[in-house]
């Protein structure tokens, strides 16, 4: 049980992952990335 909740918990953070470069990309393609740069 608890195994296949951390399974499921490492999904969901693989996804929020590649949620995030999604994200990103997006703003890059708006040019807005040297704005928001760290």
């Amino acid at each position: 049980m608890e195994f296949s909740s951390s399974k499921m918990k490492n999904l969901t953070f693989k996804q929020r992952v590649i949620d995030f470069s999604n994200f990103l990309q997006s703003l890059n393609d708006m040019g807005a990335v040297s704005y928001v740069q760290i």
